[in-house]
């Protein structure tokens, strides 16, 4: 079969039936709509399915075969008929379980397939083993818009575009409906005041191509408020700038006034939509009026900017918003205040208030009402008003102080109280006009979801009034929050989508929300966080299984774009087919970078100075593992901006949202970029590693409990870096490339015991002085490797033995023993072989370790059958006893078997090596300038390292007076008991 003719086919189909969608002033109507897509169903669907098939080919390299199917693809082959019938299952899996029950059915896909002909398929599928399903795993993209829709990307758009894996938002279109249905029946205790939610997780992470996929299964209006950008970084999708204006709040106004201004906006949108939506509501379903609507919105949508339909929608609605702004009557007041110190922090402000404003019997949502009572003109008769005993106050950083002074600032606020309420009604009647145009759906529940608006960038929303005070004391976020609450018995929802992970603007207190007066209900629906992660891994499987499971294949870009977000692989996808363009040179605004520098860039905060300063911690972070201390502010805000800036992730929000549970996953990618960026720095990693550790230590970012462990990953990822050889081409792996493991000990331990550890013997041997003894470490492991550019967490103990670990090593990256794991705190998977040679679980062995900081160094026993139970097969284990500081000559020596201790055959091939302290005379990798930063690093973290007198030991006397139970007071104190009584006479006996 000539498949190029067969494409071409395909696509001159798509070319005679696929015709543009009119502008925003002729939509078109559903019937019309619907005899088109009716009538050529059939040819719709093969053109899907083959498009779909062509994408899944590039992708993950499965359909090798034009003509035939090969084993494995007849699981996503079935998915991909099932997707484009709308019929469940909606995943893999399920299909691959159901073929095994109806082998029958293979024969005729293997027809369809060699013939191009899929429709005919649909007869064979009984609607009692499948129900219709509006997700699509390889098509959440409308058909009609398939055709243009290729893996074959040149431009972020089309890397936005590529196929959705997994139904994530099926998922979370269900999440929602079910907090849409609490809200009926918790008592108001944990009932949510209103129907929002916050999207919060770093960049890349999938956050707007989520929503974007949500749009298609349920009527959707997106708003993008993204700012403007730094030149010559490229991003997807584009803003809404007549939308992004309209929200822009450069001036002081009241909270009332803005949340008139919300009100207004939604009705503004809501009644520009409803005609619209109308045309699409006719005989179609409720997925399906979602589709075309979205399909509608992006039609003539570019990299650089949106189309032509949903700009003049948002023109029609900021023009008709501002219309009915212009008839609320607002004036300018002056106010001023008494000197005073209040908290900033915005959820604290209304305690803060209480006092004062308890005088006058009003509360900060009520004082617009009162000013306006007592003492206010319109604009038009008379200068600002002036109002006494209002606060007027600088801005500061959130749980900061500030001392506020004597001043006055003009503020906008309403002239008539009970416009708000109008504005309330009008909004109501706006909703429910869209309500009626928008398509039912007869299963779902009655308390379902209709409608979604999402804000994507929404931490613009976020900032702070430029003059808090109590008439404009919150953020333009709580105040539509405050305005939701109209609409909470309503059937839409709204998703703010950010970076921002500060849990005090995004997420308010539910016991301080300014919403809580007048709201039913107490909670605020936790934040969303979990997204696509590790997508394209199994497609890495599949073409190291097809080509060679090796070292050299393993540490390539196109491998390593493979695990993490899924970003890395699009865009990586996106570069190739940039370059390999002929005749059609991509317009520069549009190229794309190479993966490892776009990856830096991100690490990096793209190079804003005001973000720049973490990026060193950001990258020490992602190579060897930080937990932060979640106890402390301090630690809080540096994980914030860690998730807002650079990359880290956001495992979890609590209800409680105290703090966050982050962490940096394995991801190649970004580990590589993390070495880039570390080499970058004053000193490299060698220095800047501990530098910026033990500063971290000082401040309060980093728990005591992890610092020994942490500083043995610092050290064995510094010998990584320092073994790595030089001058590297850029476009190549630096850091994610494999080591010689001989290569890799000689730069961690001091010149001095080279000789110690490449001589060393298994633990059940005789010590020999000889290098060349056979059963010498440097002779065992000369033809072995270790590949690791990061550390990842195991979650469980399986990870670690021999059959599993070889994943490890495929994905680059050394272990970090989950707390409480028997014997081994680390390990680091060794390849027993050359970088071409096949990698197999019979090839695997381990450098096991353990960290201890302490300073009465015990015989430590560890079990080499955790990671390489085969005894035949050689393995390391190293025990760092950081904390032993004695002058003791043999800093780093191999154990032997003690006296008096049976000999077990595990340890016949087991080399155990001990090193004793953390300076330069133990470790290659330090030296006398950056022994001082691991001594923050490994301190003991008591009392007196917080203590700022501790250089007057008089005083420090008196804190440890403090401490009872300490050998100097406890000896003193009973030395008492054994002097005779008569010695002592007290005043204080009777």
């Amino acid at each position: 079969m000539d498949t190029q003719n067969s494409d071409s086919r395909i696509d001159a189909m798509a070319d005679q039936h696929l015709r543009p969608i009119s502008r925003l002033t002729s939509p078109p109507s559903s019937a019309t709509y619907r005899d088109t897509t009716t009538n050529n169903l059939d040819w719709q669907i093969d053109l899907a399915v083959h498009e779909q098939i062509r994408r899944y080919r590039e992708t993950s390299e499965g359909f090798t075969d034009p003509t035939t199917l090969g084993l494995h693809d007849y699981s996503p082959f079935l998915h991909i008929l099932l997707s484009a019938f709308r019929l469940e299952p909606s995943d893999v899996k399920s299909c691959s379980k159901y073929l095994g029950n109806r082998l029958d059915l293979l024969t005729r896909l293997q027809s369809a397939y060699a013939s191009n002909k899929f429709i005919e398929l649909r007869s064979l599928f009984s609607p009692d083993d499948f129900r219709p399903a509006p997700v699509k795993l390889y098509d959440s993209i409308p058909l009609s818009r398939s055709a243009n829709n290729s893996n074959k990307s040149n431009d972020l758009k089309d890397s936005f575009e590529l196929t959705y894996e997994g139904d994530l938002p099926q998922l979370f279109k269900n999440s929602l409906n079910k907090n849409a249905r609490s809200i009926a029946r918790l008592s108001a205790a944990n009932r949510a005041h209103n129907k929002s939610i916050s999207i919060i997780q770093s960049s890349g992470m999938g956050k707007s191509r989520l929503v974007d996929e949500t749009s298609n299964l349920l009527f959707t209006i997106p708003i993008n408020l993204r700012e403007t950008i730094t030149q010559g970084a490229l991003t997807y999708p584009p803003a809404d700038a007549n939308l992004r204006a309209y929200f822009d709040y450069s001036g002081n106004i009241s909270d009332k006034v803005m949340q008139a201004e919300h009100a207004i906006f939604l009705s503004a949108l809501f009644d520009a939509v409803a005609p619209l939506a109308e045309n699409f509501k006719q005989d179609m379903t409720a997925v399906e009026q979602a589709m075309k609507w979205a399909e509608w919105l992006k039609e003539g949508q570019t990299t650089m900017s949106v189309g032509s339909n949903r700009r003049n929608l948002y023109n029609d609605v900021v023009i008709e918003a501002r219309e009915r702004l212009s008839k609320v009557k607002t004036v300018l007041i002056e106010y001023n205040t008494e000197p005073e110190e209040i908290p900033m922090d915005i959820d604290a402000l209304p305690t803060a208030l209480k006092t004062r404003l308890s005088e006058d019997k009003t509360t900060a949502m009520e004082i617009d009402t009162t000013l306006m009572e007592s003492n206010a003109t319109s604009m038009t008769t008379g200068p600002p008003m002036k109002a006494d005993n209002l606060m007027k106050t600088d801005a500061a950083p959130m749980g900061m102080k500030t001392t506020v002074t004597m001043a006055r600032s003009p503020i906008k606020v309403l002239l008539e109280p009970g416009v708000l309420y109008s504005l309330f009604s009008a909004l109501g009647k706006s909703w429910s006009r869209l309500q009626k145009a928008l398509a039912t759906d007869d299963k779902g529940h009655v308390n379902d979801n209709m409608c979604f608006v999402y804000f994507d960038e929404a931490h613009g929303l976020t900032k702070p009034p430029p003059k808090v005070g109590p008439l404009c004391r919150m953020s333009s976020y709580h105040n539509l929050c405050k305005v939701l609450v109209e609409l909470c018995d309503k059937p839409v929802f709204f998703i703010f989508l950010s970076t921002n992970s500060n849990l005090q603007q995004l997420a308010p207190s539910p016991y301080d929300h300014p919403s809580l007066r007048v709201s039913q209900g107490y909670g605020i629906f936790p934040a969303f966080t979990e997204l696509p992660f590790d997508v394209f891994v199994e497609s890495a499987m599949r073409k190291l299984a097809r080509d060679k499971v090796s070292l050299a294949n393993v540490c390539t870009a196109d491998i390593m774009s493979r695990f993490g977000r899924s970003m890395w692989f699009a865009h990586h996808r996106l570069w190739l087919n940039q370059q390999q363009e002929e005749g059609t040179p991509v317009p520069v605004q549009q190229r794309v970078k190479h993966i490892f520098l776009f990856a830096l860039d991100k690490i990096s905060a793209h190079g804003i100075e005001k973000k720049y300063g973490a990026s060193g911690l950001a990258a020490i972070g992602t190579r060897v593992g930080i937990n932060f201390d979640s106890s402390t502010r301090s630690s809080n805000l540096m994980e914030t901006k860690l998730v807002e800036s650079h990359m880290r992730v956001v495992y979890a929000i609590p209800e409680h949202r105290e703090y966050m549970r982050t962490g940096s996953p394995s991801e190649p990618i970004l580990a590589e970029a993390a070495g880039r960026r570390l080499s970058e720095l004053d000193g490299k990693i060698m220095e800047a590693g501990p530098k910026i550790l033990a500063e971290s230590c000082q401040k309060g970012f980093i728990a005591r409990g992890e610092r020994g462990e942490l500083c043995g990953r610092l050290l064995l990822t510094i010998a990584h870096d320092l073994a790595i050889p030089k001058g590297l081409d850029a476009q190549d792996p630096n850091y994610h490339r494999p080591i010689p493991v001989i290569d890799f000990l000689c730069a961690l331990f001091a010149k001095s015991h080279r000789s110690t550890v490449l001589g060393a013997t298994p633990i059940n041997s005789d010590p020999s002085t000889s290098l060349n003894d056979p059963l010498a470490l440097g002779k065992r492991f000369e033809n072995a490797y270790v590949s690791f550019s990061h550390f990842e967490l195991a979650r469980d103990s399986n990870v670690l033995g021999a059959s599993l670990l070889q994943y490890s090593l495929i994905r680059g990256c050394a272990i970090q023993a989950k707390e409480g794991q028997v014997s081994i705190d680390a390990v680091i998977p060794i390849h027993m072989g050359g970088v071409t040679d096949m990698i197999t679980s019979s090839t695997m062995s381990a450098i096991n370790v353990q960290f201890k900081n302490r300073k009465d160094v015990k015989y430590c026993t560890v079990d080499r059958s955790i990671t390489v139970p085969d005894v035949g097969q050689p393995v390391i284990t190293i025990v760092f006893e950081l904390g032993d500081e004695s002058l003791r000559p043999a800093r780093v020596h191999a154990e032997k078997l003690r006296d008096g201790k049976p000999q077990d055959a595990s340890d016949d091939l087991h080399y155990l090596l001990v090193s004793r302290g953390h300076g330069p005379e133990t470790f290659g990798v330090v030296d006398a300038r950056t022994r001082p930063w691991y001594d923050i690093i490994l301190g003991t973290g008591d009392v007196m390292d917080d203590f700022p007198r501790a250089d007057e030991p008089e005083l420090v006397d008196y804190v440890k007076q403090m401490m009872p139970l300490r050998d100097e007071h406890t000896t003193k104190h009973l030395t008492v008991l054994d002097t005779p009584a008569t010695e002592y006479h007290e005043e204080f006996d009777d």
